[in-house]
């Protein structure tokens, strides 16, 4: 899409898969096991990039380790997105992941959703509500690195399952969002998902 090429280009990223992280870096929500699962993806897929959106008190750390693991050339991080805009970033993307350690119901999982992405999910209880494991993306075990890293290259391999699963997130979370408390946000994601 044309977004996706702006973005992409804007990175200095050519054809590459992209994976995007968003959520606030906090220690609840697991984006250290998201990091460490990164070695073996790159290993084996090293077109893949990595967007990680937001901030949060452990950021530095999340850098510090990317450094450590000589990763700087793959993962951006692009700090806090406006709601407004992230709906951009997700339609560069071709997989959302979250590795939460405990959760309530997530927005960023919603708008990934709503974009046509398929996700990979920590079995918290409230991202199990949304995704059925190997029906519209993959629940992972909480605190588990290797799980992610399988997961995720089987998506980057398997771009039928990949789209199969985008399409139907798309279509659940238009009949099962709670559109009254949602609808802004992602009205800003469906009118981004118009413009490709």
């Amino acid at each position: 899409s044309r977004k996706k090429q702006n973005i992409l280009k804007k990175f200095g990223w050519g054809n590459n898969r992209v994976l995007i992280m968003t959520r606030e870096h906090q220690k609840i929500y697991g984006i250290h096991f998201f990091v460490m699962s990164l070695p073996k993806i790159i290993k084996e897929e090293p077109q893949t990039r990595i967007i990680i959106a937001n901030k949060g008190p452990l950021e530095d750390e999340l850098k510090e380790t990317v450094a450590g693991l000589d990763l700087n050339n793959f993962v951006r991080f692009i700090g806090y997105v406006p709601n407004n805009e992230l709906a951009y970033y997700l339609n560069a993307a071709d997989i959302y992941v979250t590795t939460s350690i405990t959760d309530g119901s997530s927005l960023s999982l919603l708008e990934a959703m709503a974009c046509e992405m398929p996700v990979i999910v920590s079995d918290v209880p409230a991202n199990c509500e949304w995704v059925k494991d190997g029906e519209n993306g993959y629940i992972v075990p909480r605190k588990k690195v290797k799980p992610i890293s399988e997961k995720i290259l089987y998506l980057l391999n398997d771009k039928t399952t990949s789209d199969r699963m985008g399409k139907l997130n798309s279509n659940i979370v238009r009949e099962r969002a709670d559109w009254d408390k949602n609808y802004l946000l992602l009205e800003a994601v469906y009118q981004e998902m118009a413009k490709k």
